[in-house]
This record gives structure tokens, sequence and C-alpha cells, in this order.
């Protein structure tokens, strides 16, 4: 993670860099844990 704040509802605004070869999974895998109430953005 290169930047993360907490918000005060108890979110996560989180920035995370990574390989394209590996952004399905890490989208799979979190909308898995968070049982699909995440949202997320892809910045580039």
């Amino acid at each position: 993670m290169s930047k993360n704040e907490w918000k005060n509802d108890g979110s996560l605004d989180a920035v995370v860099e990574m390989p394209a070869g590996i952004v399905d999974e890490f989208f799979s895998r979190l909308n898995n844990i968070c049982h699909g109430e995440v949202s997320s953005k892809i910045l580039k």
C-alpha cells in the first residue's frame, strides 16, 4: 500500500500498487473478503 487513510465511518481509503497481471485476482479476493461491499477504481 502506498497510501491509506481510515475514515470516520470506519472505512479505509487506500492506494495499492501492483503488476497488471494480478489485478483481476486482487479484485476478486477483495470482493470475497468484503462480501461485495467494496468500492474500487483503477488509477493510471
